[in-house]
């Protein structure tokens, strides 16, 4: 049962912190409840009683008629968890907490806020907060929130965040920026609920057409991704993550654990589950208002309708940063044009009507752009007209688009000589915006909503993952393995790999050599060199038996040199054929879980930076996606006289490790790098690097023979 869409049917609120003098927190709070439509009962508590808004104020809760169904506590925190074991006794089942003085405030505040978590499950009394503006919504006049204001205007966007000051600004600029709000969420510390729960809550709304998030932490990354992917399949979900990812705080030693900090991870989240990332507070509007207004719809093929050349041609560049065409216009739809206007006006795409342009030009021109089938969308860019108030444009511009389905955004380039103009086309629902970039970038969100709302479904990787093999990394030691045993894993997950030996002194590395045959390499095999070349324990192309015997006396001194005292074995392996060199990886996560990576690969790869990371499950068309979002990707297509290399070998690669990561718990990082492609699509492993995580003693058993 999701316990969040109870607290949106209550039917009988206790307030508890009621005050009767205005100014305060508590008064607005009041008023809000009493005020805003809401049909249920509402009951104030004050222990100096009184009377508020022509209902009696309870000196306390065992006074409340009834049982609540709702409380809404904004007192002293030291009093919030008594208060709640008074609510618990009295059968009331949810509460809001908007008080702060929690965790937010420092190590005592801290310590109060656990022991409301701890009240929380012991009383089995959900809660909401503390520290929270509350809950808004507007289809049944619900409004818990102490903000001052007039009425939070109904629409269809939804707002969850974990900041309430985000929230009170969101309800300004959703005034300011003509869109309405169905619900708001403000969670606060959630000690109890939390934004999945939020969005799980959201997924039942209907009125709820576009859903926001302001993120500063996500309490289960798992489920958070879960439950976005089905709701990102019904309606658009932006999210503007603030902060780091846990996973950036913590140490890394492989490249992959590396290049996963910071925000990789919920990059990748994201873009699995279907969220739109929004980069600013002000893209988060903005994508809002037209999503809103334009549902499903697409700007693809955009046109640019302006009366200056200058933000025609900015408005053009941000159309391109956006994903969006601006192609020159049909000659039948550039001729209708061209009747309109005067002779010196371009119609090419933008269209610059010159700043002599009329309402009556605006009007028509816009008709004309509406009813081309191949333009999908219409960007107005207008400074204030030189020779009329520019309300009247905007009048006709209304007038165009009022029989059309096409989305229509206007850029009203200035300040007080335009804010009538503002109010005409807002009254008319036309979304307006003050810059032209700000106007394209905002219709550059509805193809990448209809993008997400449509993309494959998640599936897992199809690949058998050998169970001795999942027994024995199981049952391995915790930490890094040594390069010949993670070889041996890569090779039993049924990747290829080149013949290699593990010897510990000269005559086995000749004898070894011999059997595999020259040139080879040889490397430091151990689990405490996890760089081996940024200690000089890696030599190539060793062509005879005196190289390899000079090779190996030059490397042991090299490592006694470093203080590498423990570097007592060594790695024999056979040279590969040349071919082009890529980095695949794993890393877990401690919120999303495991997360595949593919780039570009070489000991320069954290300079690069030429990878992409996604989460398991993975499916094959997922997987090539992965290296598509690469320069790998011009493996997979003819390039100056190259042929295009078959990628099912990259693939199945990726496959085989997220096959793994699912199979086991212990395997914290897994890289190969490089991972050599052939010209024939094979692939084999010529290093790889595997740490498995800690486990209890009982189940430390060494790694079995082999592994």
């Amino acid at each position: 049962m999701n316990d969040l869409s109870l607290f949106f049917g209550a039917r009988h609120i206790v307030f508890v912190g009621a005050s009767r003098t205005p100014g305060r927190l508590g008064h607005t709070l009041a008023r809000n409840l009493v005020s805003r439509g809401f049909e249920g009962a509402v009951d104030f508590v004050n222990p100096q009683g009184g009377e508020l808004f022509g209902r009696p104020v309870r000196v306390s809760i065992e006074d409340v008629p009834g049982t609540p169904d709702l409380a809404v506590l904004l007192i002293p925190a030291r009093d919030v968890p008594q208060t709640l074991e008074v609510l618990a006794r009295r059968g009331v089942p949810r509460a809001i907490v908007a008080s702060g003085g929690f965790s937010e405030s420092g190590s005592e505040g801290a310590e109060l806020e656990h022991s409301l978590k701890d009240a929380s499950t012991r009383l089995g009394l959900r809660l909401v907060g503390p520290n929270c503006v509350g809950l808004v919504d507007t289809g049944t006049g619900l409004d818990t929130s102490f903000l001052a204001g007039e009425a939070v205007a109904p629409g269809g966007v939804a707002f969850i965040s974990h900041s309430g000051a985000i929230c009170a600004s969101v309800i300004e600029w959703s005034r300011d920026g003509g869109f309405g709000l169905s619900r708001l969420v403000s969670l606060g510390n959630q000690v109890d609920l939390g934004e999945t729960d939020a969005l799980e809550m959201i997924a039942e709304d209907p009125r709820s057409t576009v859903v926001c998030l302001y993120l500063e932490r996500i309490g289960d990354g798992r489920r958070f991704m879960d439950v976005c992917d089905r709701l990102s399949r019904q309606k658009p979900v932006l999210a503007l993550k603030a902060g780091r990812s846990a996973a950036g705080q913590r140490a890394a030693t492989s490249h992959t654990g590396a290049l996963a900090g910071h925000d990789v991870a919920f990059d990748a989240a994201f873009r699995a589950s279907g969220v739109l990332r929004i980069p600013t507070t002000e893209d988060l509007v903005d994508a809002a208002r037209v999503l809103s207004r334009y549902p499903g719809a697409s700007a693809r093929r955009l046109a640019i309708l302006t009366n200056a050349g200058g933000p025609g041609v900015t408005a053009a560049d941000a159309a391109e940063a956006a994903g969006l065409r601006v192609d020159p216009l049909a000659p039948e739809t550039a001729a209708a044009v061209r009747l309109l206007l005067p002779p010196e006006a371009s119609v090419s795409n933008p269209v610059d009507m010159l700043a002599s342009a009329t309402p009556e030009q605006y009007g028509g021109a816009l008709n004309l752009l509406l009813a081309d089938p191949s333009l999908d969308a219409v960007a107005i860019l207008m400074p204030p007209p030189p020779g009329y108030p520019a309300e009247l444009a905007a009048a006709a511009i209304v007038a165009a688009a009022q029989g059309s389905a096409k989305p229509v955004v206007v850029a009203l380039m200035g300040s007080g000589g335009i804010e009538a103009a503002r109010g005409v086309l807002m009254e008319g629902g036309i979304p307006v915006f003050r810059y032209p970039e700000q106007a394209v970038r905002a219709l550059g969100w509805l193809d990448r909503a209809r993008a997400a709302m449509d993309r494959p479904p998640r599936e897992a990787s199809t690949i058998d993952i050998p169970s001795e093999l999942v027994r024995a990394l199981d049952h391995g030691p915790e930490g890094w393995l040594t390069p010949s045993a993670a070889l041996s894993v890569i090779y039993d997950l049924g990747i290829s790999i080149p013949a290699f030996g593990s010897v510990a002194h000269t005559e086995q590395a000749l004898m070894t050599a011999s059997g595999i045959g020259y040139p080879v390499a040889i490397k430091v095999d151990s689990s405490d060199i996890v760089h081996k070349s940024d200690v000089g324990g890696v030599a190539l192309g060793i062509a005879d038996a005196p190289a390899l015997t000079a090779a190996l006396e030059s490397m042991r001194s090299r490592l006694g040199t470093s203080g590498r005292a423990s570097a007592e074995r060594f790695l024999v392996q056979a040279m590969a054929p040349a071919g082009h060199d890529l980095i695949v990886g794993l890393v877990r996560d401690p919120n999303f879980g495991p997360l595949i990576m593919v780039g570009t690969g070489g000991v320069d790869v954290e300079l690069t930076r030429d990878v992409a990371f996604a989460p398991v499950p993975l499916s094959p068309a997922q997987a090539l996606e992965l290296v598509e979002r690469t320069g790998a990707r011009h493996l997979l297509s003819t390039h100056r006289g190259r042929p295009a290399i078959d990628g099912a070998g990259i693939v199945k690669a990726l496959l085989s490790l997220a096959g793994l990561a699912e199979a086991t718990d212990r395997l914290l990082e897994l890289e190969i790098n490089p991972l050599r492609v052939h010209a024939d699509g094979s692939v084999e492993a010529l290093d790889a690097r595997v740490r498995l995580a800690r486990v209890r003693l009982a189940r430390a058993l060494p790694i079995e023979p082999g592994i």
